[in-house]
Order: C-alpha cells, then structure tokens, then sequence
C-alpha cells in the first residue's frame, strides 16, 4: 500500500510539473502573441481625442486657425512623447490659413480631416505618414522613425 502512494505522489508531481511546464511554455506563446499584437497596432495611425469641439467638421479649402506639437515616438514613455522636433502654428491672417492637401505632413493633414473646430487630439503617426524614410533636419528626426503630434484646432471657416 506505501508503495502505490509513493507513486502516485511521484506520479502527481511529475503530472504537476508537466501542466506546469506546458502553462510556462503557453503562457510565454501568449505573451510573444501579445506583443506581436501590439507592435502592429503601436505602428498603424490613431487619433485620441484629448477635447471634443463641436460639431463642425473640417474639410480642404477651409481657413484654419491650428497648431501642433511633434515629438519623436519614445517607447519607454507612457504617452510616448520623446524629443520635441517641431512645434508650429499655422493662424494665417485674421481668418485663417487655407488648409490644401500636400501642404503638411500626411499623418497631420489626415488627423485635422478627423477633427472638429475646437478639438484637440493625440495623434500616433507612423513613420510612411511622417517624414517618410529620409533622414530629417540633419538627423533631428531619423529616417523610418514613427511620431507622435499634438493638435489644436482653433477655428475653421468656409472660405468667401
């Protein structure tokens, strides 16, 4: 009788290091899936809207009051901001500036056609709507290197 305990205790250990070692081993396929997972989605365009406007949309050929924030992509940082590269404000006249495609990096250009009068939004820019894969600024901003920007609309008019 002691003999058959013995072995279904070594029996129930070796089963319990078995499940355990297949748990590890899953365990691990998640986390390497989870983090396939999120590098994909940390690389694709995404706007956060950080104040809501109103109800106005914005559109090519308005006159635009904006202005931005953009920062190198830093992975170690909750909100991802690294180094400042480029801080603008584009308020034309007492209008406004004509926003027209072409004009500014295709990430933001894409990001104000998302937005509102009076929004302002976070924005994950990766580095084919960014400045592409040329080094920038003398290496201010490194070739294939994601973004992230700040937008604030002021105000948005047709144009008369």
């Amino acid at each position: 009788m002691k003999k058959i305990s013995i072995i279904l205790a070594v029996v129930a250990v070796v089963l319990g290091g078995i499940y355990y070692a297949l748990k590890l081993n899953q365990d691990k396929k998640d986390r390497i899936a989870l983090e396939k997972e999120r590098a994909a989605l940390a690389r694709t365009f995404k706007v956060h809207f950080l104040k809501k406007g109103n109800d106005r949309g914005l559109d090519y050929g308005m006159l635009l009051k904006f202005q931005y924030e953009l920062y190198l992509v830093d992975r170690n940082r909750p909100d991802l901001k690294g180094k400042l590269v480029e801080n603008r404000k584009y308020l034309g006249d007492k209008k406004g500036e004509i926003f027209s495609t072409g004009t500014y990096l295709p990430g933001i250009e894409k990001a104000i056609l998302q937005m509102t009068e009076k929004s302002e939004a976070w924005v994950y820019i990766p580095w084919e709507l960014g400045y592409g894969d040329k080094e920038v600024g003398g290496g201010l901003v490194p070739a294939q290197h994601d973004l992230v920007a700040v937008i604030k609309v002021l105000s948005g008019e047709d144009k008369k």
